[in-house]
């Protein structure tokens, strides 16, 4: 069995380089994205295709970087962990600011496509739809790729957090959006309703760190 990495300049470095990597392949994503759209507009399918992909490399940013937005809170065992701030080297403080600085980027590119998704993907059902809307909107549901959810997931437990720790209203709003879409999104794939009912685990979690 593997015993942790500890910090250090190596793993800094290490750290970083893998997050450029995945940066530099989201921004290839994104170019390809642009080039769809203006090629093919109105090319759902396109869309979607790349739009998954883009997804999964926001879910692996936040998994690798978010923990050392915030060292204190990791365990003694892990990598990141510092007992005191006064321990951190130089290295070990710029690779906090540029996870915080990416995962600040990445929230707000997730929120950015969970509304275009919502106005224009995920319309709320009405009595008078016809049947043939109904089926539009679900064939528009099955296009999504429910491997995309993970990284919704993230940003909505970051979301509930800095609502319990006072966030401006905006954050509010924020949450709502994604709270909406993943309830849209489970009219077609159940994993999005499972993601949903983790909300009450970040909101139970968030009371008992308050009443702590």
């Amino acid at each position: 069995m593997s015993t942790p990495q500890q910090p250090g300049a190596d793993h800094v470095g290490v750290t970083l380089t893998l997050a450029d990597e995945i940066l530099s392949f989201d921004a290839i994503l994104a170019a390809a994205t642009d080039q769809a759209a203006s090629a093919s507009p109105g090319d759902e399918n396109r869309y979607h295709t790349l739009l998954a992909p883009r997804f999964l490399t926001w879910s692996a940013l936040f998994v690798l970087l978010d923990p050392y937005c915030c060292p204190v809170n990791i365990p003694p065992d892990d990598p990141g962990h510092y007992p005191i701030p006064e321990a951190k080297t130089a290295e070990e403080i710029a690779l906090q600011k540029r996870s915080v600085d990416i995962v600040e980027a990445i929230v707000s590119k997730v929120h950015a496509a969970v509304r275009d998704m919502s106005s224009g993907l995920l319309s709320s059902p009405h009595p008078t739809r016809s049947e043939g809307e109904q089926d539009d909107k679900q064939r528009r549901l099955g296009m999504f790729c429910p491997l995309a959810l993970d990284a919704v997931y993230c940003v909505m437990g970051l979301y509930c957090w800095l609502c319990q720790e006072g966030g401006d209203e905006s954050f509010k709003s924020r949450l709502a959006d994604i709270d909406g879409f993943l309830s849209a999104v489970g009219e077609r794939w159940g994993l999005a309703k499972e993601y949903l009912s983790l909300k009450e685990y970040h909101d139970d979690a968030g009371q008992l760190g308050l009443a702590g």
